[in-house]
Order: C-alpha cells, then structure tokens, then sequence
C-alpha cells in the first residue's frame, strides 16, 4: 500500500513538473508590465510559443513519468508552481544588476529557470515524500534541468537575440541582432557589427554588446549667451542663457557652421561634468536656465535627459537647440523634460537633406510634431542657401506646414555664409527679405537672421510693436508681465 502511495505521489510531481515547465515560460510577462507596458505582449508570447527546448522537456521526461507510474493527478500545483517561480525571479534578478545588463540571454535565464523550479519542487517534495525517493528525484530533476534549459536557452538564443533584453530598458536606444547591433537614437539606425565601432555620429559606440556615449558628460563649450542667439525671440525674451555644447553630429551637413565640433571627437582625457555638478553650478551662479546647443545634444542622450530632469526639480529652464533627427520614442521622452527648443528645418524637399546631409526630411517633420504636441515652446530656423534651397516655393511650403500646426509659431530665416565644404555665395538680404514677407502671409511672427533689417515683435492683432531688437539688444516695453500686448491685452505666444 505504501509503495502504491509513492508511485502516486511521484506521478503528482511529474504532472506537477509539466505544469510548472507551461507556467516557466510565461514568467517574462510581469517584466513588461512593469517595465514597457502592454506593447511586449507578442513578445513574451513569442518567447513562450517558440521554448521548444522546454517543450521537449515535457513531452518527453515529464508525461513519460506519468506513464510508467500510471499515477494520478493530486493537488498543490499553483503552490509549487509559485515556488519554483519565485526561485527563478530570486537567481535571476541578481545576476542582472551585478552585471548591469551585459549578462542578459536566453541561455542564461533559461538555464537559471529551470534548475530553479526543480529546486522549488524539490523543496517541497522533502515534506512529502521518502529521502530515497528525493534523492533519486533530485538527480534527475537537476539533470533534465540543466539539459534542456540549456537546449532551451541556446535555440531561443538562435531565434530572439536580444529580446530579453528589452523587457529591463526603460526605453530601448538600440537592438541587439545576432551578427550586429542596431543603434535606434536616430533614423540612422546605424548597424555596429564590431566592438568598438562607432556609429556616422563618431559619438555612440558599440561597448560590451550595448551601445554607449564614451564621451558621456564631455563638453565642446560653455558660454552665457542671449536667448535671441538661439535663436529664440519668444523665450524669456531678453535674459541670458547659460549654454553648453557637444561634440558630433547626427547629420553630415557639407555647410555645417560649427563643424569644428560637430565633425569631430572630443581631445583625449578630456574633462567630465556630471549632471548633478553642473545643475548645481546654475543654482549657485543664481541663473535661470541652460541651453544644449552648438552642436547635436540629442547625441549625448542619456545626459541631457538626467540634466533636464534635474533642471526641471530645481526650477532651472531648459532649451535645446537641435536639427530634430532623433527617433519618435526617443524624442517623447527627451522633449517631456525641455521647456523651449528651437529645431533646424533646413528644407522640404528630400533631395536636399540627402544630398547635402546625408540624412531625410520626413523624421524631422515628425519631430517637431511631437514638441508641438508635448507643449514645448518651440521655434524654427531654416538657413536659405544660394541656388540650393532659396526659391519663393520652398518658402510656402515650408510656412504651409508650420501654420498648419500654428500660425503662432515663430519662424526665423537666416542667411547663409560660406562654411566648412560648402563655398556657394552667401545669401543676399533681399532674398531673406522676400522670404520674411512670403511667411508673413501665413504666419504671425518671421525673422531674419543675420541680417541688418528690423526683427521687431508685433502683436499679431494690433500691430503694436511688443519688443524692439537691435541685433541682441531687446526693448520689451509693449508687453505685459504675462505675455500679452499692452495695447489691446492680446496673447501672443511668449513665455517669460
């Protein structure tokens, strides 16, 4: 009767184990909640459908074990299940912060489960059944284990390189393949094959099977500047910025005018600033903001957005000057954490951007879809080049799409001058002066840039003039406190 009683309570274990082998490969569907939300569901199901390492497992150890003991099923699945489970979250989660991220694949999650459940059943076998009974169970509970978790983990590693990976980033910046690795900042989607390699940027670089900024905190400059040298005319008009600078670039530009940093890495054993350090020197100075600009901050990612975060703790403005080529998801969630930007659209047509940038037009518009829908105050700058982007049609449809977002957005077009490999004639004044009249049409706020002609404010419904500007020098007698015109109390989109 007591043998009887065993062979059922090893046939209980090894139904037990073939559930406990379903519910193990859908203990990655937490992470995402937590982590990425509902989007990863086809994922964690993926993973699950495709485990067939561990569905051999079950077939062909588990209900083998069934079989030959024509046991019958007994209760406490769920409580074993949780065992094992909690087992495996314990191992695993460890070795993930130790080795920040690097350790992370299939093999070893894998492997790491499956030993980890089979202890857990173990566990509780020891209060149940005979200890010759267990000692033969554990043998064969850790060798099928550690075999088919390690069958497991290899196929899966075949299939979904880097798939486990993406359930622990907050928001994925790169793509782990099996022969390379896509970085996804910018629609470059650079494809870094070798360590070490660099992506066009000569910024972000492949390190460890990540993608990283080596010159994370590495500053090309730091100056006070006007907010119209931004240029932006409804920011706080007429206070100072603290800016700061960056090395390399998202985009090739053959005229780019800060090529000397854009181009180029930083020195070696260049200074580092922290983030923490520099919001602090703001407070300490008693300034009121800080400007990314010069070159393309949105390179340096993972920096700006802890600087602004901390900014916006501290109640330091934050502006970013940028050409706007960054991915949607990253954009989201940098441009959740800036106040003002002013973005670069350079042209409407792709030939432009392809040709002379080595870059396309359509993520740009994109990028500043999302500024406008995420409330930043934001401004545009296009630099008119002679025979290249000049034409009166060029200007309507590119005033087409910003008034079709808002005829309140401020436009600011700027004159070229010869710069870096681009040597066509500079831009002549009357040409930016026929672009700030076709604009006008459409929109309530256009500039010139470096040119000699008025840049004054005026309200969009009285023409009363707001602010007066001669060069960077601003005179705001015509508006009120709160951004309106003194004169008949219209808004007229400032932010002070």
């Amino acid at each position: 009767m007591e043998s009887v009683t065993n062979q059922h309570k090893l046939a209980f274990f090894a139904a037990v184990s073939a559930f406990i082998g379903v519910i193990e490969n859908f203990i990655p569907l937490p992470i995402p909640f937590l982590r990425l939300g509902l989007a990863n569901i086809p994922i964690c199901l993926g993973f699950s459908l495709f485990n067939f390492g561990q569905i051999t497992y079950i077939v062909f150890f588990k209900v083998l074990m069934i079989h030959l003991f024509r046991g019958t099923l007994f209760s406490y699945p769920f409580l074993i299940a949780l065992m094992g489970n909690a087992l495996f979250l314990l191992m695993t989660f460890p070795l993930y912060f130790l080795f920040k991220k690097r350790w992370i694949s299939f093999f070893s999650i894998s492997l790491t489960g499956a030993i980890a459940h089979n202890l857990g059943q173990l566990l509780l076998a020891l209060f149940l059944l005979p200890q010759n009974v267990v000692f033969n169970l554990s043998l064969f509970f850790l060798f099928s284990g550690s075999i088919m978790g390690s069958i497991n983990g290899i196929i899966c590693n075949i299939l979904y390189p880097g798939v486990i990976a993406r359930f622990f980033m907050e928001n994925p910046l790169y793509q782990v393949h099996r022969d390379y690795i896509q970085c996804r900042l910018c629609p470059n989607f650079c494809k870094l094959k070798e360590e070490h390699q660099f992506g066009v940027c000569g910024v972000r670089k492949r390190e460890n099977d990540c993608i990283v900024n080596p010159f994370s905190g590495i500053l090309s400059a730091e100056s006070m500047d006007p907010i119209e040298k931004k240029p932006l005319y409804h920011f706080y008009p007429g206070s100072q910025i603290f800016s700061i600078g960056f090395y390399g670039c998202t985009l090739k530009c053959k005229f780019c005018q800060n090529h000397s940093i854009s181009q180029h890495k930083p020195p070696p054993h260049a200074e580092v600033t922290q983030p923490k350090e520099l919001v602090d020197y703001i407070k300490k100075q008693g300034l009121k903001g800080i400007a990314f600009t010069y070159s393309e901050p949105t390179l340096y990612f993972e920096w700006v957005l802890e600087t602004a975060r901390l900014c916006r703790k501290n109640d330091i403005k934050t502006v970013l000057v940028t050409n706007g080529y960054l991915n949607p998801e990253a954009a989201r969630t940098l441009l959740a954490e800036i106040d003002g930007a002013n973005i670069d659209l350079k042209a409407f047509h792709e030939d432009f951007y392809q040709r002379l940038c080595s870059a396309r037009l359509e993520p740009v518009k994109e990028f500043i879809k999302i500024a406008w829908e995420l409330k930043v105050h934001i401004e545009l700058t296009t630099l008119v080049i002679t025979r290249e982007n000049d034409s009166l049609e060029e200007c309507g449809q590119i005033t087409n799409f910003i008034a079709a977002l808002s005829p309140d957005i401020p436009y600011h077009i700027s004159r070229y001058h010869p710069s870096y490999q681009f040597n066509a004639p500079p831009t002549s004044e009357k040409t930016i002066k026929s672009w700030v009249l076709e604009a006008q049409k459409k929109l309530h706020y256009v500039y010139g840039g470096n040119v000699a002609f008025d840049n004054d404010t005026k309200c969009k419904k009285c023409q009363h003039i707001l602010v007066s500007r001669s060069f960077y020098q601003t005179d705001r007698g015509g508006l009120s406190k709160e951004g309106r015109c003194k004169k008949c109390g219209s808004e007229n989109y400032f932010k002070q």
